[in-house]
């Protein structure tokens, strides 16, 4: 696994100190640490890290040639997510990156693309989890601070934009059949990017809870998480909460089974909800009904 959780930035003027996201990453790993993911020291970022380094941990990640097809490979990102409205792309923050030259200090979303397209993995998993307040900026004459109004609806508006170029980015992260598998927030505005009363951003508060096996929601007849059942999980807990407007984006394209946990502890509550659930319809189907 390759965890990024980028809490500090250089121009925090423009990128406010995303603290939550270093719990994201940190919280991330032990879970999976606790799965048996190798995670070597160079693979956990978090805080403050520069352009070069997170590139090139990136790179190495993915391009890796001892990696074999069956190997499971497991990418974290969160942090700001930057939309360049000039040119339509959309970076990973660093905590370099400038808001009037992100090319120079941001990694674009289609170099990331290319990186994960090279790899000799089949089983690939990345969990983009990217707010994008960094991008907002309104220009008001006569104004020394912003109108909150003309804010959010500015903000609506890049949010827009940018969920619309995330999901072409997704559809173009995953070739067919590869066994590629994209998980991504989509955001309106940064106060709906904190979970309320947690330490952790909204999305990676339920994929958090996912990956631990959500009290057998998220787990199969094995005991198993897939990336499909925890897409579907934090997906349903999400679009259950009235007063955030998100809808989390996933791809997932596989031809093989990709495992991220196992629970087998899980199992027979899983075993006893689907026998409930079997004996209430026939009692249905009994009843006519």
């Amino acid at each position: 696994a390759l965890i990024i959780g980028i809490s500090k930035y250089d121009h925090n003027n423009k990128f406010q100190d995303l603290e939550f996201c270093e719990n994201d990453a940190n919280e991330v790993y032990n879970i999976l640490k606790d799965q048996g993911y190798d995670i070597p020291a160079n693979a956990m970022l978090v805080g403050r890290e520069e352009w070069s380094k997170m590139r090139d941990e990136i790179i190495k990640f993915f391009t890796d040639r001892t990696l074999k097809p069956e190997d499971t490979l497991f990418f974290y990102f969160s942090g700001h997510g930057y939309l360049d409205r000039n040119t339509g792309r959309t970076y990973l923050s660093t905590s370099e990156i400038h808001p009037e030259r992100p090319q120079s200090r941001g990694i674009p979303f289609d170099e990331l693309t290319t990186y994960l397209n090279l790899s000799c993995s089949e089983r690939i998993i990345a969990v983009l989890d990217c707010c994008y307040s960094g991008a907002l900026e309104v220009h008001s004459e006569g104004k020394e601070a912003e109108d909150e109004y003309m804010k959010a609806e500015k903000g609506e508006e890049i949010a827009s934009l940018a969920n619309t170029n995330m999901a072409r980015t997704v559809e173009r992260l995953i070739k067919s059949e590869q066994g590629k598998c994209v998980l991504a927030s989509s955001l309106e505005e940064q106060r709906s990017f904190g979970m309320k009363d947690q330490p952790y951003s909204l999305f990676t508060y339920f994929l958090i809870q996912g990956l631990k096996g959500a009290n057998g929601e998220s787990v199969d007849i094995n005991g198993y998480v897939t990336p499909e059942l925890l897409g579907s999980y934090v997906n349903k807990k999400i679009l259950e909460l009235d007063t955030i407007k998100q809808k989390p984006i996933r791809k997932i394209d596989t031809t093989s089974q990709i495992i991220l946990a196992y629970y087998p502890d899980l199992v027979n509550r899983q075993q006893q909800q689907q026998a409930s659930q079997k004996d209430y319809l026939l009692q249905l189907l009994k009843e006519g009904k």
